[in-house]
């Protein structure tokens, strides 16, 4: 059984081709690994249908904080056919 961490909207850029998703920040803090702006780390994530799906963490600072992503993220987004303003978990 795969238990959602978070939802999210997709945002522009997480629909679009830019690959990754923007990750909310409570959520990458408390449940993934911690990271600095140098690394990146390989995560196997699954989705709500079972299914793996490789991508890598990262960060970059933003106003004084860091932001978080998930990098590779457009082969997911084409192959469930998701748009700006789909909730996905």
């Amino acid at each position: 059984m795969v238990t959602p961490l978070f939802e999210k909207a997709l945002s522009p850029t997480d629909a679009g081709t830019g690959g990754r998703l923007v990750l909310p920040k409570i959520c990458a803090e408390k449940f993934f690994p911690s990271i600095d702006v140098a690394e990146s780390i390989p995560m196997v994530v699954q989705d709500s249908e079972g299914k793996d799906w490789l991508f890598t963490l990262r960060t970059w600072p933003n106003n004084k904080s860091q932001m978080y992503y998930l990098e590779g993220f457009e082969p997911y987004v084409q192959s469930m056919k998701l748009v700006q303003g789909d909730i996905g978990n």
